[in-house]
């Protein structure tokens, strides 16, 4: 326990603990300042007129600075024509000011980080004066025609940048890679588009116009090149681009709902029940989902509900609302129709005997919960009888009506407004398992293949792994190449490099991504070597170092001189204590020697609270497979102290070139130094018998280079790591194998692009932890705290 600190002591430690917090942050506002000038020097302009204008806590239409400093047509015919210039710098409230702040700052940063501050400038200045008078002059003229809205909105005053950084975003978006640039581009313009049609604002207008600029912006700025392309996507940009704009059309929805009398269009006309209306904009999403991972179950529902929210909006809205449903709609069908053979995802259905059961627990759960609520609920008025609570039920699960009947206490509200939201979750989840769930592949196809691929042409130091149980092999078009992966959340992830014929093992990873999208996965590839780079460059895949593979050359291998003193004590002590080594084959041995390895096994997963890691680390189970070796380290007394096992490496003709260490387990209470015994005495046998190499594997999120020279993905990685030190303990894992002298190979994680991460993180947390519960997440969560 630690001695209370002396009073004097305390404020010493503090302040020189604080000083260097204080000189860190202000060298980095320094260095954002002069990577960042022009947006510095605008977000000091912006601090200045807050506080003499009193902006930063007040709100600013309650003051005189509203009518003298804010932008509109009211300010412009009252010939205050600065208002342009100085109503960017200021918002209408302190509630406003923060968001709009911080959207101008990303915007207006991410523009100069990329493209400097002279385009940067010309962007937001630009935008924000086009937007401003664009605005004006549009609501004049329609003032003028008797156009009413216009005639509403042109009384507005409006303050803030946001047309200059809508601008922003849209000119950086023009100098980004193609499967980012239509992301952005179409998700700004549509949410531009909505905010107008069914808001209305003076804002809006000039954000659209803002939009539009920036669009003649990027495409200026990115040269004769980037004007001269076709617009050739793949289908999964095909994909995303119709799952985006089915969102923009559920929020379309979702602003029709919330503003239903307002906008330049009119009043919606439109009179649905909100649980059938949160039913349809929920599905629309539920949709949208299935589409970006290329469902053609998906596709069809799309198709339909395209056709009938169209048809929907002509016959239930006014004429405007019914022009702009088809502005949204109508290219969101012509899209589906133009990219169908995108969608060749099969969707994997539950059967028929599991939907039937479900189906029979729902209605009895339902029909359980309905009469509990009315015998036990006191509160309605008049007393339902059977007959009415059938009614009632079927009232407020279509039309949100309690018929005749009324609530009169808390309880009774409650259980009523619950009686429109479970049909409504019943309809979502079946929707959710039939349009999400992506088809997925039988464990061990092609196995025998791959294995025989193997034999045949050699692979890398986590081939043997391919052979392993739960693992799926795509088998190019010629035959002489295999993929290895597994499906999680729709994810195919391949374990390491591709196995088989040079030539062929060329062409592979092009293949399976053909492959992934016919079937509507996202691959990826974890563990992989630079050996695949040339062509996952092809395809402008990204990758990350996730791990570091280390390798020892035994041709060379002494144990010898002051570097290896911890190894040599190792195998010293262990002689003097009657410990013994060996290499076999685990089949080989006794019944009783197997099941001391189980048993040191289980209780190595007891004491960590959480089971065997799965995908790239074996167990016990894969140590049994006898082409595998297993390195056991006994006692006198016959007593197991501790065991390792070793995949095989194999070259070429079938010949094995070296092992992996994969199994590493220790008796608790037994020999201390029985890692480092086993592992040197295992190379020493490994060597003896003419292995060119002995890999001691990665350790996940572990590296040796720097972490201040990482980028952005490496740096979240890294601090995962740090995360999971606690609970795993990769980092000890890996300098301990730093006591052999390994040579260094990375190992990557290679992806499409970022948007990717965190469904590939889903999908690696249940390919590495495929039997943890819930219970097991929150200890780990707990550890993890602590």
């Amino acid at each position: 326990m630690k001695e209370p600190m002396s009073q004097g002591s305390s404020p010493v430690a503090t302040d020189a603990t604080s000083l260097p917090d204080l000189r860190r942050a202000g060298s980095v506002i320094t260095a954002g300042a002069r990577r960042l000038p022009y947006t510095a020097t605008l977000l000091v302009i912006i601090a200045i007129f807050g506080i003499v204008t009193t902006n930063l806590w007040t709100d600013l239409y309650d003051t005189v600075w509203w009518d003298r400093l804010a932008y509109g047509v009211p300010a412009l015919e009252a010939g205050r024509w600065w208002t342009p210039v100085t109503g960017a710098f200021l918002a209408q409230s302190p509630l406003d000011h923060f968001p709009a702040l911080v959207f101008f700052v990303v915007a207006c940063g991410l523009c100069e980080w990329r493209l400097g501050w002279r385009r940067t400038a010309i962007a937001t200045v630009g935008g924000q004066l086009l937007g401003v008078f664009g605005a004006a002059g549009t609501l004049v003229l329609g003032r003028a025609i008797g156009w009413q809205w216009a005639a509403h909105t042109a009384d507005e005053l409006d303050a803030g940048w946001t047309a200059g950084a809508t601008a922003a975003v849209i000119v950086w978006a023009y100098s980004l890679r193609a499967p980012w640039r239509p992301r952005i581009v179409i998700g700004t313009l549509g949410y531009c588009v909505i905010s107008l049609v069914w808001v209305g604002r003076f804002e809006h207008v000039e954000n659209i116009i803002a939009v539009v600029f920036g669009m003649g912006v990027g495409l200026q700025m990115g040269g004769p090149r980037l004007r001269s392309r076709s617009p050739t996507l793949t289908r999964h940009e095909v994909r995303i681009i119709a799952a985006l704009l089915f969102v923009v059309v559920a929020t379309a929805q979702l602003l029709a709902m919330g503003y239903p009398n307002e906008g330049p269009l009119g009043p919606s006309g439109l009179v649905v029940t909100r649980p059938l209306f949160i039913v349809f904009i929920v599905l629309q999403l539920l949709i949208a989902a299935g589409l970006h991972r290329g469902s053609r179950l998906a596709w069809w529902i799309a198709i339909g509900l395209t056709v009938i929210g169209l048809l929907g909006c002509l016959v239930l809205r006014s004429w405007p609302r019914s022009l702009a449903a088809a502005v949204l709609y109508l290219p969101l069908f012509l899209l589906l129709l133009r990219s169908r053979r995108a969608y060749t995802a099969d969707v994997s259905p539950p059967t028929w005997r599991r939907i039937r059961r479900d189906l029979v627990l729902i209605v009895i759960g339902f029909v359980g919960y309905v009469v509990l609520g009315f015998t036990l609920i006191h509160g309605f008025s008049p007393a339902a009888t059977p007959s009415e609570a059938v009614n009632i039920v079927f009232q407020r699960a279509f039309f949100s009506s309690s018929g005749g009947l009324t609530a009169t206490t808390r309880p009774a509200h409650i259980f009523l407004d619950s009686l429109s939201l479970v049909p409504i979750a019943v309809i979502l989840t079946v929707v959710l398992l039939l349009v999400l769930r992506t088809h997925r592949p039988a464990a061990a196809t092609g196995r025998e293949r791959a294995l025989e691929l193997l034999h045949t042409y050699g692979g890398g130091n986590l081939s043997w792994m391919a052979t392993w149980a739960d693992n799926v092999h795509f088998i190019t078009a010629d035959g002489h190449a295999a993929v290895t992966y597994q499906v999680h959340s729709g994810t195919a992830i391949v374990l390491g490099d591709p196995i088989g014929a040079p030539g062929s093992v060329d062409r592979a990873v092009i293949e399976f991504a053909r492959y992934c999208e016919l079937q509507g996965y996202l691959p990826c590839l974890f563990s992989s070597t630079s050996i695949v780079f040339p062509q996952t460059r092809q395809l402008q895949w990204r990758n990350v170092q996730v791990a570091e593979d280390t390798v020892i050359d035994l041709p060379t291998l002494e144990f010898k001189g002051k570097a290896w003193q911890d190894v040599r004590t190792a195998l010293n002590k262990a002689a003097k204590t009657g410990i013994t080594f060996r290499l076999s084959r685990l089949q080989d041995e006794s019944f009783a020697m197997v099941q001391q390895c189980r048993g040191i096994s289980d209780q190595w997963v007891t004491d960590k609270g959480m089971p065997e890691m799965g995908f790239t680390l074996g167990g016990i189970d894969e140590a049994s497979d006898p082409e595998v070796r297993v390195g056991l380290a006994v006692d006198g007394a016959g007593v197991l102290q501790g065991v390792t096992s070793w995949l095989p490496v194999y070259g070429e003709a079938g010949e094995v070139r070296g092992w992996t260490l994969d199994v590493m387990r220790r008796r608790p209470d037994g020999f201390r130094n029985v890692m480092e015994f086993m592992i040197a005495s295992a190379c020493l046998g490994f060597k003896a018998t003419g292995a060119q190499t002995a890999s001691l594997s990665g350790a996940p999120l572990a590296r040796s280079e720097d972490a201040d020279q990482l980028g952005a993905v490496d740096m979240v990685l890294n601090r995962l790591g740090e995360t999971l030190e606690p609970v795993y303990g990769f980092r000890t894992l890996h300098q301990f194998k730093t006591k052999f002298k390994p040579r260094y190979v990375p190992m990557y994680m290679i992806y499409t692009d970022e948007a990717a991460l965190p469904r590939i993180g889903i999908a690696l947390t249940q390919a590495f932890l495929p039997g943890a519960s819930l219970r097991q997440y929150a200890s780990m969560l707990a550890s993890v705290r602590g």
